[in-house]
């Protein structure tokens, strides 16, 4: 178990300090506006990124979110895609395709979108 934590640690080490190439954000907070909903469905979807230490969940699950939330799956995936849509007219590149929720979580945590304080949100 030790061991294992150790190498998430190294890893997660390694991910933060090497710079990111997933999501360019162009646009900010203030651009594309999200609302209570769509923060506690982010915060819902990527609360393993938000937890101390890091528990990195490569491909969250909406089923698993929309849970937490007591939604129907479908309202989950369907703000996240209204979501996605938004920051990518608004100039946040790599949000579409088979990496844009990885992309997206880093997008709302290095934007500030989201952080550990949200967690509250949900019950966490």
């Amino acid at each position: 178990m030790r061991r294992t934590l150790a190498v998430l640690s190294v890893l997660t080490l390694m991910v933060l300090a090497v710079p990111s190439t997933m999501a360019t954000a162009s646009a900010d907070e203030s651009t594309v506006p999200s609302s209570d909903a769509d923060r506690l469905a982010m915060v819902a979807l990527f609360a393993g990124y938000l937890h101390d230490p890091p528990r990195h969940d490569p491909h969250p699950r909406s089923y698993a979110a929309a849970a937490r939330l007591g939604w129907p799956k479908t309202t989950l995936i369907k703000r996240v895609e209204y979501l996605r849509t938004r920051l990518t007219t608004a100039g946040v590149s790599n949000l579409t395709g088979w990496n844009a929720l990885p992309a997206l979580a880093e997008y709302a945590i290095t934007t500030g979108v989201i952080t550990k304080e949200h967690l509250t949100l949900i019950g966490l």
